[in-house]
This record gives C-alpha cells, sequence and structure tokens, in this order.
C-alpha cells in the first residue's frame, strides 16, 4: 500500500507512505510552491502528478486534505477558504486523471488520529503543526517544515485507514 498525502495550500506539503505489515516507511516528501502562480496553478498540479507517479510503481490512493472553516482562527475568511478549495480539486482532479483513486481528508479526522497524544480535538491550528512536525521527527527520524510534516501525517492517516479497511473486507 502506497499513499500520497498532500496538504493542499499555496505552500502545498506532501509526504509519499508505503505500508508494510507492523510499519510505514517515508518513501518521499516535499512541497510545492504555488504561490503567486494563480494561472499556472493547474500546470503545476498536473506536472508534479505526472513526475511522482513516474517515481514509483504505482500509488494506492491520494489523500487530500479537505478544507475548513475555523471560527477560532483570526485569518478565518471565506476568501481564503475558496482558493484553498479550488486548490484541493485541482489536485484531486490532476490525480483521479491519471487513474489514480483520492480521497479528501477530513483535518481533524487525520490529526486526531495520527497525533492522539500530542493534541485534543479543541488544539489550534499552530498547535497542530508543531505536533505534525514533532511527530514525523519521532517516526521518521526527519526534521520537514509544518506543511511537509502534515502531507506526511495525512498520507501515513490514508494508508492505515486504507490498510484497515482491506484487512476488514471492506471496499473503502
Amino acid at each position: 500500500m502506497i499513499a500520497l498525502g498532500i496538504d493542499s495550500a499555496t505552500r502545498a506539503g506532501w509526504g509519499l507512505v508505503e505500508k508494510v505489515p507492523g510499519r510505514e516507511q517515508l518513501l518521499d516528501h516535499g512541497f510545492l510552491d504555488l504561490s503567486g502562480r494563480s494561472g499556472k496553478r493547474a500546470e503545476v498540479i498536473e506536472d508534479f502528478a505526472r513526475r511522482i507517479l513516474a517515481r514509483v510503481d504505482a500509488i494506492d490512493l491520494v489523500g487530500i486534505e479537505d478544507n475548513y472553516l475555523d471560527t477560532n482562527e483570526d485569518k478565518a475568511n471565506v476568501v481564503t477558504l475558496k482558493a484553498l478549495a479550488r486548490l484541493a480539486g485541482r489536485f484531486e482532479q490532476a490525480f483521479e486523471a491519471l487513474g489514480v483513486e483520492t480521497v479528501l481528508v477530513n483535518p481533524q479526522r487525520w490529526a486526531v488520529g495520527i497525533l492522539s497524544g500530542l493534541i485534543s480535538p479543541r488544539s489550534t491550528r499552530e498547535a497542530r503543526k508543531a505536533a505534525s512536525t514533532l511527530w514525523v521527527r519521532s517516526t521518521f527520524k526527519l526534521v520537514v517544515g509544518h506543511d511537509t510534516a502534515d502531507g506526511v501525517a495525512i498520507a501515513t492517516y490514508v494508508a492505515r485507514s486504507k490498510s484497515f479497511s482491506r484487512l476488514a473486507g471492506q471496499a473503502g
């Protein structure tokens, strides 16, 4: 099971994780800087999708962080939410056009599922970002920025979820 996780934003972090019996292995990671490229974002995302698929035999699942409006944050506004939703949609479309299954992942669900014990359901965005960075450092012995850490954590979450579904004999 190989999963790609994407923290979709103008600085989109990503991680490529392989789930093997008893553990996960980080295959690759990074980020895409999509700021200032509004007219070319679709091309950049499509190129990334083709390049990442050329590096591995197959990606079983792409998990893209879904967007949310956090009314507790100072930056909560509809314009930002719409821009992030368009980016998530571009990632989803690029991978689906190449025949790869994609899922939108609820941010609260992956964070609580992966970062349990490091955060609570009411933790702030900053606390979650710090926790995902710490989690990647302790799990994969790797120091990365918080956007990339979120991508790695999302990949791990969807790989675990899909592996469990397969073991349980479920389709999803």
